[in-house]
């Protein structure tokens, strides 16, 4: 299979996490599957490859590889983050990442950090990786090279050490989507993750955008559904109330969520939104 650096989300190959990250990898999946995934595309890492290649970024990265000492790990970090800072696309690669954009008549999109060590089964990187929301045409490039950067942040680096991930396992990616405005977002988790019970399942949900939730911004109303019978078993509102969800909502959201899980074969973190009661994963 030829690698891509730019991949489409919709009507695309499967590609491997090493290419397109953990985050990218899973929406491609989910595209395939034929789940509602707000169209986009995938900077993949050889994308940053190719921006990086006449810098010392790549030298950079196989000293950090062979380090054990965290403060020389972070000190690599920081000068590999200030090659990216300094570092411009070449106007080829502007012009492909714009022409892009602009087949897919976005008016404006999330850019999102797609790294080949997230959303695996073993590790947990939740909040650890940045997301821009709402940008427009002529901030992308700056978004892509902010999440670029959060890929080698000290937190990351740190977490990498102390769960014995290697370094050289650690390349950026970037998910570039439609943004879209939800009336109700939130997050699903197949298990439920406060007692392990794995016949619950747990939905999250606030009125507007889902990254309230998953930034802990408000307090979210909250559903345990069982899995086997789909009964609502617990719930409460957010304070103040907020992502009030009905019956049908629910339903759906639960169908979904269970659905995604057979096809993956594990527990799922999933992060949902509601468009005039249409649901997008």
């Amino acid at each position: 299979m030829k690698q891509q650096s730019i991949i489409l989300l919709h009507n695309s190959e499967m590609h491997p996490s090493g290419v397109v990250g953990g985050k990218g990898a899973n929406l491609l999946l989910l595209t395939k599957l034929q789940y509602a995934v707000p169209p986009g595309f995938i900077l993949s890492t050889l994308f940053f490859e190719e921006v990086m290649k006449h810098t010392a970024v790549s030298s950079m990265m196989k000293n950090m590889s062979k380090e054990n000492n965290v403060a020389k790990i972070l000190s690599y970090a920081e000068q590999i983050k200030h090659i990216i800072l300094s570092t411009s696309f070449s106007e080829q690669l502007q012009r492909e990442i714009y022409k892009t954009f602009d087949s897919l008549h976005f008016d404006s999109v999330s850019v999102r950090s797609s790294t080949t060590v997230e959303d695996g089964l073993c590790y947990s990187f939740d909040g650890f990786f940045e997301t821009y929301l709402h940008v427009k045409r002529k901030d992308i490039i700056k978004s892509i090279i902010n999440c670029w950067i959060s890929t080698y942040s000290e937190r990351v680096l740190k977490y990498m050490v102390r769960s014995g991930i290697p370094m050289e396992k650690l390349k950026p990616a970037v998910v570039i989507q439609k943004m879209i405005v939800p009336d109700k977002a939130g997050v699903m988790f197949t298990r439920n993750v406060n007692t392990g019970n794995n016949n619950e399942l747990i939905i999250e949900s606030c009125d507007g955008l889902g990254s309230q939730v998953v930034d802990a911004k408000v307090e979210p109303s909250r559903y345990i559904v069982q899995k086997n019978t789909k009964k609502i078993i617990h719930s409460s509102t957010g304070s103040p109330a907020t992502g009030l969800l009905n019956l049908v909502n629910l339903h759906n959201l639960s169908h979904l969520a269970l659905s995604i899980e057979l096809n993956f074969g594990y527990s799922q973190d999933i992060e949902w939104a509601l468009v005039k009661e249409k649901p997008y994963i």
